[in-house]
């Protein structure tokens, strides 16, 4: 019985403590002061700068004759009915856009230092493991942008080409900048 009451008291305060730290006033600020753990959540419903553009992850391979595949996107979205109750690719979803809002965010450091983030690793890893066309030796990632204005999509950032297998080169004058054409 007492265990009962402290587990209802301790889980009331909790509630009323996150129910206080969600404006961001005063008590709220005050109250997340006080939580190292962070046990208390944090909901934002409502974003103050909702995002306006999409964010589409787009590899090709390099063949070991130096031709490049045409630019395809990695991942799509593919709308279904039951994906409110049932998602099983939200977290490779999620996974893809926090990579992508970090790698954005990091554009502009130095080049060695992009290649080695995280965000940098993990989507040159997801589009190593694409499947690839016999022959491919390389692979390349660009990161573009859309938006439901009726603009151009535009690019975000561009990868460099990386070798598939250390062990086989990548061909002589492998393209290293060359952007996807957008204006079809």
């Amino acid at each position: 019985m007492i265990a009962e009451i402290v587990a209802i008291t301790v889980l009331a305060l909790w509630w009323l403590a996150s129910a206080v730290a969600q404006p961001d006033w005063l008590v709220g600020s005050w109250v997340r002061a006080r939580d190292p753990f962070g046990l208390i959540p944090s909901f934002s419903f409502f974003a103050p700068n909702p995002a306006s553009t999409d964010c589409h992850l787009l590899h090709r391979h390099v063949l070991a004759g130096g031709e490049v595949t045409p630019w395809r996107e990695s991942f799509v979205w593919r709308p279904v009915w039951y994906r409110g109750l049932w998602n099983p690719d939200r977290r490779e979803e999620k996974a893809i856009s926090d990579a992508s809002s970090g790698l954005v965010r990091r554009r502009n450091d130095r080049p060695a230092s992009v290649r080695l983030s995280v965000p940098y690793l993990l989507l040159l890893n997801h589009v190593s493991a694409q499947p690839a066309p016999p022959g491919a030796v390389g692979v390349q990632f660009v990161l573009m942008g859309s938006s439901d204005d009726g603009s151009p999509p535009f690019v975000r950032m561009l990868s460099e080409t990386h070798a598939l297998d250390d062990r086989v080169p990548l061909p002589a004058g492998t393209p290293q900048s060359e952007v996807p054409d957008v204006s079809g």
